[in-house]
């Protein structure tokens, strides 16, 4: 019971990192560049209401997805359970059994310590690329950086840490589909970074042409 309730955290806790990075990714789509900045029926409006909207599904999606995860992993123990059983009562009536109750016991919460383990190890994963990522913004950047350096390096910095994310993010091993969609998540999360970076520097290409 202990280690099936770990793990169904573990899933919970899971699932709140995949719905942090939905919202993250539909807030970076609705500051990305190429928006008209018109003020009558101003288009950003609508974009953000529908963001909203599918983020609300994509939310419901996941705990979806958690809720059935968590109702499998007690079906799967509720069936090893339903095996020692029979085990013992065979060998209580003297029956060879099949399989050592004992063994199958072990065998079940070493199981379950190594899904709680693997859930540990991806979410603690997740959320270490998360913060890498934030720490990859000019803002972040600017304000922590104690050399003064100009607007490109920072940009280039900036680029090489969330290419650095992409990177690790791409070898995290995974196991079930909701791993998946956390990793591409953040690879999207990744790239509407770098789109924003490019065009920040585009912006401050074209003011020093103007200067020059």
């Amino acid at each position: 019971d202990v280690q099936g309730e770990q793990t169904q955290l573990q899933k919970q806790l899971l699932a709140q990192e995949v719905v942090k990075l939905r919202r993250e990714v539909a807030e970076l789509r609705a500051s990305a560049p190429g928006v008209p900045l018109t003020v009558d029926d101003d288009p950003r409006i609508s974009k953000a209401k529908l963001e909203i909207a599918t983020l609300e599904a994509q939310k419901a999606e996941v705990i979806a997805q958690t809720n059935a995860q968590k109702a499998l992993l007690a079906k799967e123990v509720k069936h090893l359970r339903s095996e020692i059983d029979v085990t013992r009562a065979r060998a209580q009536a003297a029956e060879p059994p099949a399989i050592d109750s004992g063994d199958q016991g072990k065998e079940i919460v070493a199981a379950l310590n190594r899904r709680r383990e693997f859930e540990e190890n991806f979410t603690r994963t997740l959320r270490d690329l998360r913060k890498e990522l934030e720490m990859s913004s000019l803002k972040s950047i600017s304000s922590k950086n104690q050399m003064r350096i100009g607007v490109r390096s920072m940009i280039q910095l900036s680029n090489e840490r969330i290419e650095r994310v992409m990177e690790e993010a791409s070898q995290v091993p995974v196991e079930e589909r909701l791993h998946i969609e956390a990793l591409r998540l953040l690879i999207e999360n990744s790239k509407l970074r770098k789109t924003l970076n490019d065009y920040a520097e585009g912006i401050l290409h074209n003011t020093l042409s103007k200067v020059e």
